[in-house]
């Protein structure tokens, strides 16, 4: 209650305690008859009524539940507004159904173990970039929402699949080798050693599906550890397991495997084949089944635009087994011993030059090394987008709706669209053949082991390997990106290099002052190097 006061006769009132005031009144009556007059005694004053007092109208409230944090909301009292938002935080710690996006990471089930309930935060990846933004030992796998997520290996070895990935499904999962050096486990399916399958995912743990039949895995290389009549084949993808199978002795030796097989060379040294079912489909003519082809082909295509055909195997034992192929065909390797032969053609030339035929495959990709001065390539599908207009990228490819001579790059990153850029050669400051850009005013960016796009000038005049430049991502000259190589911020350029080619310290430039560089696995990627002074 307020404190108040009230004047009376210039007396303060007494009755402040109680809300009240009681005052004399100094008006004086009449006296009657002779008696002295006395003063009337004071009637009881009236209760006056206490102020009513008004509170202060407190100001409009925020309104909660419209996704805003305004002033006087908190998360205690509005946390749909203002409670914070919950992202991982690092790869590998725990999350749930109300963790969100954020810091290149996303919450996926699974974790590191196989318990399907368990989560944990993954990084996001490209899969445009085949695990090379992937941690060691984990790869890239797109989900069914088109996310991709780097998944990390949950198991060690496959012939530890029945204890490491018991908990997968309801028959125990197999631990195969992945990409990136990782290893993870499928779901096994009931069949036994012996059983018909189409799939591998059909057989039991640490079983494999190879020509419709659940066979063992093995030791790589070893002997004795199959039945009686099989062979330990290096069929996966690994250094270390192979599985039990038929063999045979190598390249053309078809007769080994009898009626309606053929032998597919696996190694050179041992030689060592597969026997595997064979067809009667001619070389050339349409195909579905892999091995609806006679003994010398398989059923093969380069890409999805086109349809599958019986193409020749090729032999690379003997040099790179281009010799082994028909006329104006090259050997794509499938492995150390065999290859299929595809039709060849000439990088960096104009469309219609370059040897593709004129149906729509008229880009021409190089797949050559250092040591092969041809600059040969294989034709892919291309578009009818001239250099410098908008292209599209349908089937995911680079090359997108540009003409055969171009590639489709993209002007903002996420973008839909791009331009059309002339494809170029990338290791031509270290190799006798000519980039395909102008070189006063165009770089060739580094986009594919062995080709590039021509691209404008940031830095110009261009830069030579480990000068000092200003802009990390820029590119110094052909091959050659600046890159930060410190926490100060110090950029310098720096040639790239391929690990895988023949001869990998000829990618790399010399110096300004003419000292020479070499290849080095530095840049956390299985493809590409990068060129470094000697120490």
């Amino acid at each position: 209650m307020k404190k108040w006061r009230m004047l009376c006769a210039f007396m303060l009132c007494s009755a402040l305690a109680l809300g009240v005031s009681a005052c004399g009144d100094d008006t004086e009556e009449e006296p009657e008859g002779e008696p002295e007059a006395q003063p009337e005694a004071q009637p009881e004053p009236e209760a006056q009524p206490e102020p009513e007092v008004q509170p202060e109208p407190e100001p409009e409230g925020p309104e909660c539940g419209n996704n805003l944090c305004e002033a006087g909301e908190n998360p205690n009292n509005c946390p749909a507004d203002c409670a914070e938002e919950n992202v991982c935080e690092g790869v590998g710690d725990p999350c749930d159904e109300n963790t969100g996006e954020g810091n290149g990471l996303i919450c996926l089930a699974g974790g590191d173990s196989t318990k399907p309930m368990d989560s944990s935060c993954h990084q996001i990846c490209d899969p445009a970039l085949e695990d090379e933004d992937c941690p060691n030992s984990s790869f890239c796998a797109e989900l069914q929402d088109g996310t991709a997520v780097c998944i990390r290996s949950n198991c060690t070895s496959t012939f530890e699949s029945a204890t490491e990935c018991a908990g997968v499904g309801e028959f125990g999962g197999t631990c195969f080798e992945t990409s990136n050096n990782g290893h993870f486990c499928f779901a096994a399916g009931p069949g036994a050693v012996g059983d018909a399958c189409t799939e591998t995912d059909e057989c039991g743990p640490a079983l494999f599906c190879l020509n419709n039949v659940c066979q063992n895995v093995c030791p790589n290389g070893s002997e004795g550890e199959c039945a009686e009549g099989l062979l330990c084949l290096p069929v996966l993808n690994s250094e270390i397991v192979g599985v039990c199978g038929e063999g045979c002795t190598g390249f053309g030796s078809h007769e080994e495997c009898g009626e309606g097989s053929a032998c597919f060379a696996l190694t050179i040294d041992p030689p060592i084949g597969l026997c595997q079912a064979a067809g009667e489909t001619a070389i050339g003519a349409t195909c579905a089944d892999p091995n609806e082809c006679v003994p010398e082909g398989l059923c093969q295509r380069i890409s999805d635009a086109e349809p599958s055909t019986c193409h020749t195997v090729c032999d690379r034992s003997q040099g790179n087994g281009d010799q082994t192929c028909p006329e104006n065909e090259i050997c794509l390797d499938i492995n150390e011993a065999s290859g299929v032969c595809f039709p060849g053609c000439v990088a960096g030339v104009p469309e219609g030059e370059n040897g593709c035929p004129v149906d729509g495959f008229q880009a021409c990709v190089p797949i050559d090394t250092p040591t092969n001065r041809e600059r040969y390539g294989i034709c892919l599908p291309s578009g009818d987008v001239a250099v410098g207009g908008e292209c599209t990228f349908p089937d995911d490819s680079i090359f997108g709706s540009c003409q055969g001579n171009a590639l489709c790059v993209q002007e903002e990153e996420n973008a839909e669209t791009g331009v059309c850029a002339t494809t170029c050669n990338n290791w031509s400051l270290t190799h006798d053949f000519e980039s395909g850009c102008n070189d006063q005013t165009e770089v060739c960016e580094t986009f594919g082991v062995n080709f590039g796009a021509c691209r404008p000038r940031t830095i110009n005049p261009p830069l030579a390997a480990l000068d000092p430049c200003p802009t990390a991502g820029d590119w110094c000259d052909h091959g050659i990106l600046c890159l930060q190589v410190d926490q100060q911020g110090t950029n310098v350029c720096i040639p790239l290099c391929r690990l895988e080619a023949d001869v990998p310290n000829e990618d790399c430039p010399a110096t300004g002052d003419g000292s020479p560089t070499l290849c080095e696995a530095a840049l956390q990627s299985d493809a590409f190097g990068a060129c470094l002074p000697q120490q």
